[in-house]
């Protein structure tokens, strides 16, 4: 994932970074390098390559689809709880691949975007589908998250990335 160089989220939903209330994994990012992404406006995202345990992330919507209170809901633009959502969240989990959660030029695809404060900013489905593949005790679901681990610590140079230290990330996205 990469976080946003600036605390968006917080300052879009009023709300100071310590007033959200993050899941019970501590936010520990293993940083790497930076780049750039654009908005679908063409506006310019400064952000630093990232991976933290899924389970720190405070995302729109719980494992069933419900919405998420702690959320700044105004960061969603989509209905996260719709069917439609449920297929997509389910597909990423079934295909729980490196190449399509990594480098892109568009917010819209790749790696999600995560403020420093943990709020998803953009990208909720792609973690929750993340979040469904590391968690589930589905072998087919067991081995797209093993294969996921596997790739992102044996590519982790390729975004400035430590692979000792990713290794120790029990669910990393």
């Amino acid at each position: 994932l990469s976080t946003a160089t600036d605390n968006r989220a917080s300052v879009l939903s009023g709300n100071p970074a310590s007033s959200i209330q993050h899941p019970a994994t501590a936010f520990a990012p293993v940083m790497g390098a930076s780049g750039t992404a654009f908005t679908d406006s063409n506006d310019a995202i400064e952000y630093q390559w990232a991976v933290v345990d899924v389970n720190s992330l405070n995302v729109s919507n719980d494992d069933s689809g419900r919405i998420n209170p702690a959320y700044p809901q105004e960061l969603q633009p989509r209905d996260r709880t719709s069917a439609a959502s449920e297929a997509q969240v389910n597909d990423i989990a079934k295909n729980f691949n490196l190449d399509r959660l990594s480098a892109s030029s568009s917010v819209g695809d790749g790696a999600p975007i995560i403020g420093q404060d943990a709020v998803v900013e953009s990208g909720n489905g792609r973690v929750m589908g993340a979040r469904r593949a590391h968690l589930s005790k589905s072998p087919h679901l067991q081995v797209s998250s093993s294969s996921y681990r596997k790739t992102l610590i044996a590519r982790a140079k390729e975004f400035g990335l430590n692979q000792e230290q990713i290794g120790a990330v029990p669910n990393p996205v």
